[in-house]
């Protein structure tokens, strides 16, 4: 096809094959089937990013809702539209029990897998991160707690205990560094970690803290 512009010597050609993806097209041709027996459906979220193409629908009967609305909806009929959802829109919809008409593209629904397989792999390997803070943690108060009563030995001991513990720290953080670049993918995922990431922060300034206190009351000693 090709346009002439007006009061300009310049030619806009449109190629044959232009249009809507192919997952809004499929989305269209569900929304089209089920008007052609219900006479109305809604959609959640508008169909197409096309006002003329939202409009030819409307007219046919179909409404676009938002979420706010869908919560409110029971008993019906509810397109999802090819830009996908998130598992909380499934649930509202089981919950209130709606029927869905699922036109989600198949592009869209590969990368959900994806990021949900990786979510999944990586779920193991922030439980074991978490009992090694857990353990490290309890490995450290039982040290701290053992210089505290043998005040008389803190230069010696407690600077033995606390290298170690500073060992198991720099180890684990490599581990949560690791685990950050792999589940990176998702945004949940490096949340997680990081809140882990700094969890082993206010352990390391703790020890570090605790070391110097003790140092004093060591140095106060030997004075005597």
């Amino acid at each position: 096809m090709i346009l002439d512009l007006a009061m300009s010597d310049k030619k806009v050609e449109i190629d044959s094959n232009s249009g809507f993806c192919f997952g809004v097209v499929t989305a269209i041709q569900k929304a089209e089937a089920e008007l052609g027996k219900s006479g109305e459906l809604a959609c959640l979220g508008d169909i197409v990013h096309n006002a003329s193409e939202v409009e030819r629908l409307r007219l046919r009967g179909l409404h676009t809702i938002t979420h706010a609305e869908l919560a409110e909806l029971r008993d019906s009929t509810v397109l999802l539209r090819a830009h996908g959802e998130p598992p909380s829109t499934y649930e509202t919809l089981r919950r209130n029990n709606i029927t869905v008409i699922d036109a989600t593209c198949p592009v869209v629904l590969r990368l959900q897998r994806r990021i949900k397989q990786a979510y999944d792999d990586n779920q193991k390997a922030f439980a074991d991160l978490n009992a090694t803070i857990a353990a490290v943690r309890s490995k450290y108060e039982d040290t701290k707690a053992y210089v505290e009563s043998k005040c008389s030995h803190v230069a010696s001991d407690y600077a033995a205990r606390l290298e170690a513990i500073d060992d198991a720290l720099n180890a684990m953080q490599q581990t949560v560094d690791d685990a950050m670049a792999q589940g990176g993918q998702a945004a949940d995922i490096s949340l997680d970690v990081k809140s882990l990431s700094n969890e082993l922060d206010a352990i390391r300034e703790e020890a570090l803290n605790a070391e110097k206190q003790y140092q004093e009351k060591a140095a106060l000693l030997a004075d005597y």
